[in-house]
């Protein structure tokens, strides 16, 4: 592509949106499997036991949102990473 004129960041944008993707994808995934296995294990605890563990919890919002913003800060660097190493000026 640099060959016919392309710069250097049309080149990259694509490989740059889709590690995005694929970091939130991940983060999703991650977030409703342990949704649903948080949802199994409390339906076969009994009653003391489910509030000890659900005092010690973190808020659920929060959880996600650090999933997601690991999720895409993971998808993105290992986008730059291998863009680095293929796309040397």
């Amino acid at each position: 592509m640099r060959l016919v004129g392309a710069t250097d960041f049309f080149i990259k944008a694509p490989f740059l949106i889709e590690g995005l993707l694929h970091g939130l994808v991940g983060a999703l995934l991650a977030a409703g499997g342990l949704s649903l296995l948080i949802l199994f294990l409390f339906s076969h605890l009994d009653l003391p036991l489910r509030l000890a563990v659900m005092a010690g919890s973190l808020p659920a919002g929060q959880l996600v949102a650090g999933f997601l913003g690991l999720g895409l800060l993971l998808g993105v660097l290992g986008s730059m990473v291998s863009l680095r190493r293929f796309l040397r000026p």
